[in-house]
């Protein structure tokens, strides 16, 4: 049996420390497969029949309402490709990332303080090894005098493939295998995320998807706002009602599945369209089962999630996404930024290991 530890890692994987940074993973792309397509099963009769859609408007003193989330949550990672392979003695190609990883909460109550936790990572494509094998790496991450948690990305687990045949083609794709694993080390950040959001138990929102923050039961409230639209939810006839928002208006509310999840959904902009018809626009998401069983399907509190976003919309025009990003979610993140170490310095640190 062939265990991984520090010294033998390169080798095993065949692997090459990088002298310099690796080329960005959105600049190494072969195909279309990272492009969502629409969705499908989606019931845009919810709040209102598909023929009677028009903007709904809402009002500021609507962001007062007592059941609001008072709690963001966020997270950031900041990783690094430093080795890889094309091939290994099993056929498969390899990557190594190195990098930080960190979640937060802020209070609009006590926004002077946050919870922050933050850790080094290393992320590396495992296919082909037991869990047993893998221990021992593990193991000597964390007691490194720079701790690192270790992230493994085994094909195997990936729901990503549809099929065997796509799968073992895909880990002996370089490309595929970077950028699967960089993936991975995204979806910890979002299971760390959850986790914040179960231990707080308190109305909650969370930059992204509900489904990436499902709440420990049923009472507790979270609103995911996602920021960046990758799949179409309307028809064309009510992307003509999406694009006529104005500022602190949303549209009716539409049922969609995610991960045999049933969510209410519905875009708001929250700021206004002054660079073009899509600029201020998310897509806001809720559980249906705790809106029509918690929150008595009560269309107000739909308005009163929109009225908070435009209000809490960060007024910081420096900040890329300012049109889209509230400033709690900013500050959580500006704050776990702060909190990160140059990530060349990490990297270093990490190959250094491998080196002794």
């Amino acid at each position: 049996m062939t265990t991984l530890g520090c010294k033998n890692l390169l080798a095993a994987f065949s692997a090459i420390p990088y002298e310099i940074s690796s080329l960005p993973e959105d600049m190494v792309s072969y195909g279309s497969d990272d492009l969502v397509p629409a969705a499908t099963d989606v019931n845009l009769d919810y709040e209102t029949p598909r023929e009677d859609w028009c903007p709904i408007t809402t009002a500021s003193v609507q962001a007062s309402d007592s059941r609001l989330p008072r709690v963001f949550v966020d997270g950031a990672v900041n990783s690094i490709e430093i080795a890889g392979s094309a091939q290994d003695s099993m056929g498969y190609a390899r990557s190594i990332r190195a990098g930080q990883l960190g979640v937060g909460a802020i209070s609009l109550d006590s926004p002077a303080h946050s919870t922050i936790s933050c850790n080094c990572l290393l992320a590396a494509t495992t296919t082909g090894y037991l869990a047993i094998e893998i221990a021992p790496l593990r193991s000597e991450l964390q007691s490194h005098p720079r701790t690192f948690d270790f992230i493994a990305w085994d094909a195997a687990s990936d729901i990503y493939f549809r099929s065997a045949e796509e799968r073992e083609a895909a880990i002996r794709d370089v490309a595929i295998v970077r950028r699967r694993l960089r993936r991975r080390v995204t979806d910890v950040m979002l299971e760390k995320e959850q986790g914040l959001v179960c231990q707080l138990n308190v109305p909650v929102c969370a930059d992204g998807r509900y489904v990436d923050h499902l709440p420990v039961n049923g009472e507790q409230l979270v609103v995911g706002v996602i920021k960046s639209m990758r799949r179409r939810y309307l028809d064309i006839p009510r992307l003509q009602t999406l694009y006529s928002l104005q500022a602190g208006q949303r549209t009716p509310a539409f049922e969609v599945e995610a991960r045999n999840v049933q969510v209410i959904s519905f875009y708001a902009r929250i700021s206004p369209a002054t660079a073009g018809a899509v600029n201020g626009l998310v897509r806001v998401e809720l559980g249906k089962a705790h809106f029509e069983d918690h929150q008595q399907q009560d269309w107000s509190l739909l308005d009163a999630i929109t009225a908070q976003l435009t209000q809490l919309r960060t007024k910081d025009s420096s900040y890329a996404r300012a049109a889209v990003t509230v400033e709690p979610i900013r500050v959580i993140e500006q704050r776990i930024q702060r909190l990160f170490h140059p990530a060349e310095g990490i990297a270093m640190s990490a190959l250094n290991m491998f080196r002794m």
